[in-house]
């Protein structure tokens, strides 16, 4: 949580808010078949001030710390209908056989939904599908 308070810090993200930082979902995995964990979550902090601010994360345990190998952070205003955007973490699978799983994760928001594939490409994660769908 140190980590995710310092991206949400670095966010502009007032520090009244800080402390209402949630876990919506947190998986350990080893994308890269080295023996030690990745981290994968999703945090949001409530809307409060009338903005909704959501991380998504991979990270690395460096030492005793953890190091953001790729972060995809929103502030949004959510609509009046109150539906919140969020990214998921579904799967990974190690699509193209370079070693590496590939990061499937599901982005959900006002009447329609998502996939996103995150590769990591040389030593940085890339966003690189999104499919989108429609919930009506």
């Amino acid at each position: 949580m140190v980590l995710v308070k310092s991206i949400y810090s670095q966010n502009h993200t007032p520090a009244s808010l800080i402390s209402s930082i949630r876990v919506t979902n947190l998986t350990a995995t080893d994308l890269d078949g080295d023996g030690k964990f990745e981290f994968i979550g999703s945090f949001t902090a409530p809307a409060k001030n009338k903005f909704e601010r959501d991380l998504f994360l991979i990270a690395k345990s460096q030492g005793p710390a953890m190091r953001a190998d790729f972060t995809k952070f929103q502030a949004y205003q959510p609509p009046p209908e109150g539906f919140l955007s969020s990214i998921d973490f579904v799967d990974q699978l190690d699509l193209d056989g370079d070693g590496v799983g590939e990061v499937f994760a599901m982005h959900g928001g006002f009447d329609a939904y998502g996939y996103l594939i995150f590769k990591r490409v040389g030593s940085r994660w890339r966003q690189v599908v999104e499919g989108t769908g429609d919930a009506c």
